[in-house]
């Protein structure tokens, strides 16, 4: 009997697209609430979405300091500022997916580019990953609390990046199902 409700509810889930809602959650979970990184080793500067915020203000106040210190032109400071918003805008797109695939796929695709290039370049040292990542440093809104900052142990990235990933994936499924159901 229980095996049977659980059975139906997880079909339910799959076959009203409830898995990208699930999706959209977890990734608005890790990018708002949770570290991704520690950006300076041995202090409390974390990468997340919240640090993208405070770097987005400072970014139009400021458009010639962060073209200077990344040594690109001005123009490249809107390139920045539609990457932060783009990142900061895929949990919301995943939720908007029960209604456009397009949407729901995009912000799915994202959230999990952003977890793959955070664990490829935390553990190998991707070239530009750290001043990528300094885009959305930013000190914690309420120490130990927001952003939460769960170390794995032994590993450079947080528990937050898997999550990211995890909600990307479970984004995907229904994506990719209603597009099989489309064609």
């Amino acid at each position: 009997m229980v095996k049977e409700k659980i059975s139906n509810g997880l079909r339910y889930m799959a076959n009203e697209k409830n898995l990208v809602i699930l999706g959209g959650i977890l990734t608005l979970i890790s990018i708002y609430l949770l570290s991704w990184f520690t950006y300076l080793l041995g202090t409390n500067h974390y990468a997340n979405g919240m640090g993208g915020i405070q770097n987005l203000l400072h970014i139009f106040t400021n458009g010639k300091e962060y073209a200077f210190a990344y040594g690109v032109p001005l123009w490249a400071t809107i390139l920045m500022v539609a990457f932060i918003i783009t990142v900061l805008a895929c949990g919301f797109m995943q939720l908007c997916g029960k209604k456009s695939y397009f949407l729901g796929y995009f912000g799915s695709v994202i959230a999990l580019l952003l977890g793959l290039i955070t664990i490829i370049g935390a553990n190998i040292g991707l070239i530009g990953f750290h001043r990528i990542l300094y885009l959305f440093g930013g000190d914690p809104l309420i120490e130990g609390y927001v952003p939460l900052h769960i170390v794995i142990p032994g590993r450079p990235e947080t528990i937050a990046t898997y999550i990211l990933i995890a909600g990307g994936i479970i984004g995907l499924f229904p994506m990719l199902g209603g597009l099989k159901k489309r064609e």
